[in-house]
């Protein structure tokens, strides 16, 4: 008898659970940031910035190869790689602020969507194994025209 009781409650709750799985929708983060404009215009800075700094490594590593005196190369070496760590560093700085930024304007975007569709809980795809609503193109489209 209470194993009937306790196996009629489980059911119950999964079944609750079942139809409250539509209050959920998902979006794919990896999407966004990938046809997203304003990350593919940051993503093309960051790629111009690396491109500007090889050039310019590239030169002074030339240079170092060019020295005679050994201990002014170990010197030039040592500056250089200095130089081009704290650059990487500011580099990966800058890579992840912008990065913060378009998360939450990809979130405060989501949260609108998520109200005009009637959806309480919105996700990243990637923990959603079954059910949910897809909601990437709707915040997508919302995110593009908010650009324009």
């Amino acid at each position: 008898m209470i194993r009937k009781l306790i196996l009629i409650g489980l059911c119950i709750m999964m079944g609750q659970s079942m139809i409250q799985a539509d209050d959920i929708g998902y979006v794919d983060m990896r999407i966004i940031m990938s046809e997203y404009t304003e990350a593919k215009d940051i993503q093309s800075k960051i790629e111009e910035k690396i491109k500007t700094l090889e050039k310019e490594f590239k030169e002074k590593i030339a240079k170092i190869e060019k020295e005679k005196d050994e201990k002014k190369k170990r010197e030039l070496s040592e500056k250089t790689r200095e130089e081009f760590m704290k650059e990487q560093q500011q580099l990966q700085a800058f890579g992840e602020q912008e990065t913060a930024k378009l998360i939450g304007q990809v979130m405060e975007v989501a949260q609108v969507v998520a109200r005009e569709v009637g959806v309480d809980i919105i996700v990243d795809k990637r923990v959603v194994y079954f059910g949910g609503m897809p909601m990437t193109n709707l915040v997508l489209a919302k995110l593009n025209r908010k650009d324009k």
